[in-house]
């Protein structure tokens, strides 16, 4: 059978290396914000991620951290 193949803008992107020791920290912050800045202004932003994962906030559909008991 013969290995499907993505269309080539696709491929382009793919890299192959080794894992990250950390899945957080500094970079994870800078990229969030980065992602965030292309969105909303700074005080937008800021506001929205002082309110993530908060018990008044909001959660993050993707995090894993858990919710603190009532």
């Amino acid at each position: 059978m013969k290995k499907p193949t993505l269309p080539i803008e696709e491929e382009k992107d793919i890299r192959i290396g080794t894992p990250s020791d950390v899945a957080a920290g500094a970079t994870a912050v800078v990229s969030a914000f980065k992602h965030g800045l292309g969105q909303m202004k700074l005080t937008a932003c800021t506001k929205s991620f002082l309110n993530l994962n908060q018990t008044e906030g909001f959660d993050c559909p993707s995090c894993a951290w858990p919710d603190p008991d009532p």
